[in-house]
């Protein structure tokens, strides 16, 4: 079984006509596709924010932008799967970009198609948070994440990214088993 890459998205992009981005930084030269909607409000900071504990090591130039709805208290997203029967598994970005002080909040729930997912997020100021599937997840051919403030957040929720995985099972190895034997063979003088 191997984990292949069905979605990875960039909520958030300030350029208006990427068709795809792709960051000098980012270790692993990931495509992030821009995902972007009329209801979302675009934030952006020039300020760093924090990777250099994080185990999924986004780009910071991804956690720099991120989205919120513009009237309402929740924001949503979705993403087809190829089949029904795929085992998903999903990462959620967060970063706040704006420093929140005094009484001023960001608090919110995360559903999966209805299901609670998490409850009372915060998301980090100036630092990488992440929610993420542990065990995948399957049996529809659509799925809707909705971020929804709670009762008690003064401001609604945020997301900078979100990337998605299909779990594949291969019909036979993906190289020869022959192939290592052949190279231990060989002696040196």
């Amino acid at each position: 079984m191997t984990d292949v890459l069905s979605s990875r998205n960039l909520a958030g992009s300030t350029h208006k006509h990427d068709i795809m981005n792709r960051f000098p930084e980012d270790p692993y030269d990931r495509v992030w596709n821009p995902y972007n909607h009329r209801s979302w409000l675009t934030l952006s900071t020039n300020s760093t924010v924090d990777n250099s504990d994080d185990m999924f090591e986004p780009p910071v130039a991804v956690m720099q932008t991120a989205v919120t709805p513009k009237r309402t208290r929740k924001l949503g997203f979705f993403w087809d799967s190829v089949s029904p029967d795929d085992k998903l598994y999903a990462v959620l970005y967060f970063a706040d970009l704006r420093n929140l002080t005094g009484n001023v909040t960001r608090v919110f729930n995360v559903t999966r198609n209805g299901e609670p997912r998490f409850s009372w997020y915060t998301p980090p100021y100036l630092s990488i948070g992440y929610i993420y599937s542990v065990v995948p997840f399957e049996g529809s051919s659509r799925y809707q994440y909705l971020l929804l403030a709670t009762s008690n957040s003064s401001l609604p929720p945020i997301i900078s990214a979100f990337e998605v995985y299909s779990l594949l099972q291969l019909a036979q190895a993906a190289t020869d088993p022959g192939d290592g034997k052949a190279t231990l063979s060989f002696t040196f003088e």
